[in-house]
């Protein structure tokens, strides 16, 4: 999610993963997600050998009418909630735990 929605901020360039056209959960939730002439564009989009900045836009534009953000955002959310049950039942350090717990909070808020 990050290198399709990241920033400055989170040191990932904007829409680098759409750029490297890498396989990511956004890319692939909207490869398959997209339906019609918007199935037709992307998948030409991802053949090309090298995208540019339209391409580009169009690609966020196919997510957002995908829904693609608040598909992976739901995912993150799931997987951290199956991962903190599990924490949860480990015989840790309260320490530990307590640091595990930070960290997954973080990286689901960072991606967000």
């Amino acid at each position: 999610m990050l290198g399709v929605w990241g920033s400055d901020e989170t040191g990932k360039p904007v829409c680098g993963d759409i750029y490297n056209k890498k396989k990511s959960l956004p890319a692939i939730h909207a490869l398959n997600a997209s339906r019609g002439s918007s199935s037709t564009e992307i998948q030409a989009i991802y053949q090309k050998s090298e995208l540019n900045e339209r391409d580009v836009n169009r690609v966020l534009e196919i997510m957002v009418d995908n829904g693609t953000h608040e598909y992976c955002n739901r995912m993150s959310a799931r997987h951290w909630s199956a991962a903190a049950a599990i924490i949860d039942e480990l015989d840790l350090n309260p320490g530990i735990r307590n640091d595990l717990f930070e960290l997954g909070e973080y990286l689901v808020e960072r991606i967000s």
